[in-house]
């Protein structure tokens, strides 16, 4: 009969006894059923729970979960190696787990002075010396052809080697490309000449830093899988039209970002008649957009779906500013909106009034808002802020007036805040001790505050030490409440302020004060 297992009976069953998993997805009891022979049996640990097959995968690339971004120990080879003769059932699970998330690549060919041995080829420069959890792209060796009758290249995870020394036989052991579910792609534009290098499971694509002409284009385009749920572009140079790439994407795909793109008003109005069907988050960041581009965006987003939307540091005039309003207040589930940048030297009087009617539709679902560089002074934020009772970050960092007017802002910030960014800006001591003082006044109390960030704004240690006297007041509990104490992160960058004489002995003081200062 069949007993219940401990959980110290889940390692030790790898040599004593079978697991035997009763479900089907790995969750549910795991009973231990003793050998009636003396042989014990080959263990079967592809039937073990996730959480151990993550475990055994930490163990052997000598890593946290976050695989395999950690370097592999010295005897990662041996491990595996002796794990593929010992415990077949457990050797695919753990590559399987070890390369669900790539962001390493190089390319390499067979040592024809060496058997087994690669030559690198080509990788992401200024991370070559160490190929330690890199994915190894053989494309000289014949290719695998999958179910579906697609060549692929082969895929190894290398365990040790380098950009001159290449990897040495043994240093390497294949990995399946359907385990695959988040690429990042930087620098290694050769990746996109291959036909199948995508791999057909993906869930999520991120090319950086890459050239991408129009036969780079059509193959990337035509093997996207349908599972591919994010798709982004950074600082993608694209020699093609930018439509043969962004017609190409398939309707699953639900964040889209094209940040540093150059795109123009024209492809923009295309691409927004054939936005994803499932879009809930999108990000158009430097894109050189101009009104009609950005207005043509905002008609065709769905205003019942989408969660994030970022237009940072595009061109924006009171055409788009007003076009931008009119959703927003038709929004039902935007939770992060950001307009970093939106700020222009010349910005006139009619301008601010444009973003001031931005600030007032915004919808109540939101919980984070970024005006990183686009605000003059907080005061028509401070006058719509209560139209998002439940906001949790505010990042409303250069402000460009020599007043900002934080005195107003403090007091009508909401309870639920939890971070709040104010950095390289010339902040005004003064407007700050009288906007914590009044919001103090009025019963307001930041209780899940965990982090503010004072990066460069010109404030000395009196002042800081004088802010933080007047911020605690603002974390701390009522009178006849009691709250569990909570680590507060001030983060902070004035060189002036941290070679002061002072600084070392008020750090002590504010670290006893609950602070935890981060630089």
């Amino acid at each position: 009969m069949s007993r219940p297992c401990r959980p110290e009976h889940h390692y030790r069953s790898m040599l004593t006894s079978t697991i035997i998993d009763t479900g089907r997805n790995g969750d549910s009891t795991v009973v231990c059923s003793y050998p009636t022979s003396t042989a014990p049996p080959t263990p079967r640990l592809d039937a073990l729970p996730s959480e151990l097959v993550m475990a055994i995968c930490a163990y052997l690339l000598n890593g946290k979960p976050k695989l395999p971004r950690e370097r592999p120990s010295s005897n990662a080879s041996a491990d595996l190696a002796h794990l593929a003769r010992a415990a077949p059932n457990c050797f695919v699970p753990a590559i399987t787990m070890a390369v669900r998330d790539v962001d390493r690549i190089c390319q390499v060919k067979p040592n024809p002075d060496a058997f087994g041995a690669w030559i690198v080829t080509g990788g992401q420069p200024g991370r070559a010396n160490d190929l330690a959890g890199y994915i190894a792209l053989d494309v000289h060796s014949p290719p695998v052809v999958d179910n579906a009758g697609v060549a692929r290249p082969r895929m190894n995870l290398v365990l040790t080697g380098s950009l001159k020394d290449g990897i040495l036989p043994g240093m390497a052991v294949p990995c399946p490309i359907k385990a695959i579910r988040h690429m990042q792609v930087t620098s290694s534009p050769w990746f996109f000449d291959h036909a199948g290098a995508v791999p057909p499971k993906l869930k999520a694509l991120v090319i950086k830093g890459t050239h991408l002409n129009a036969k780079r284009c059509q193959l990337l385009m035509a093997h996207l899988p349908p599972t591919l749920r994010r798709f982004e572009l950074q600082t993608v140079h694209l020699q093609c039209e930018p439509m043969m790439l962004l017609r190409g994407i398939p309707h699953g795909v639900q964040d889209l970002a094209l940040v540093g793109v150059y795109l123009i008003d024209y492809f923009i109005e295309l691409l927004a008649r054939s936005f994803p069907p499932a879009l809930r988050s999108l990000r158009l960041v430097h894109t050189g957009l101009a009104h009609p581009g950005l207005v043509a965006v905002l008609a065709a987003l769905p205003t019942h779906q989408l969660e994030l939307l970022d237009l940072s540091v595009n061109i924006h005039g009171l055409e788009m500013m007003a076009a931008l309003a009119a959703w927003l207040a038709q929004s039902t589930r935007l939770t992060h909106l950001v307009l970093n940048g939106l700020d222009r030297r010349n910005t006139t009087a009619a301008d601010s009034a444009a973003i001031a009617v931005v600030l007032n539709a915004l919808p109540p679902t939101l919980r984070s808002l970024h005006l990183n560089g686009t605000l003059h002074t907080t005061e028509p934020l401070a006058a719509a802020i209560s139209r998002v009772p439940r906001l949790e970050v505010l990042d409303v960092g250069n402000l460009r007036r020599p007043s900002a007017r934080i005195d107003v802002l403090f007091p009508v910030l909401p309870a639920t805040l939890q971070c709040l960014r104010l950095g390289f800006t010339a902040l005004n001591h003064d407007e700050m001790l009288a906007g914590l003082t009044a919001a103090h006044a009025r019963g307001m109390r930041w209780s899940h505050l965990t982090e503010v960030d004072f990066r460069n704004a010109s404030l000395t240690e009196p002042s800081l030490d004088a802010i933080l006297a007047a911020l605690k007041c603002m974390v701390s509990a009522p009178t006849g409440q009691q709250w569990r104490r909570r680590t507060r992160i001030l983060v902070t960058g004035n060189l002036s302020l941290l070679r002061s004489s002072e600084f070392a002995a008020a750090k002590v003081r504010w670290t006893a004060d609950g602070w935890n200062l981060v630089f």
